[in-house]
């Protein structure tokens, strides 16, 4: 969950900072968390189950369908707002976050 909110926040300040030091900063947490979950989810993915093959083509669809999802969103919004120069930004964040509740709901749904 730390790497997720990382991950949004550090895409956030990257879009959004003004100020190079914490440009700097949102880069490191940023890639250090895309690094987590990237590591960490795919081992997952292949390390459970007889079909561990098939878990990680899985995994690396799904990867490749967020990084379509994402910045298609995210210029969406920007085509439907065109006044506003930060739509995308908060639209993409909004996107992850539904991202994390969704994967605290299958969480929370596995522990019952």
């Amino acid at each position: 969950m730390g790497a997720f909110a990382g991950l949004t926040a550090g895409f956030s300040l990257l879009l959004l900072s003004t100020n190079l030091g914490l440009l700097v900063a949102a880069q490191a947490v940023f890639g250090v968390s895309i690094g987590l979950i990237y590591y960490s989810s795919l081992f997952y993915s292949m390390d459970v189950g007889e079909t561990k093959g098939e878990h990680g083509g899985l995994h690396e669809a799904m990867i490749g369908a967020g990084m379509c999802l994402g910045p298609a969103v995210g210029a969406a919004s920007l085509c439907l707002a065109p006044a506003s120069p930060n739509a995308g930004v908060y639209t993409v964040a909004a996107l992850l976050t539904c991202g994390l509740a969704g994967l605290i709901g299958l969480r929370v749904r596995r522990a019952e």
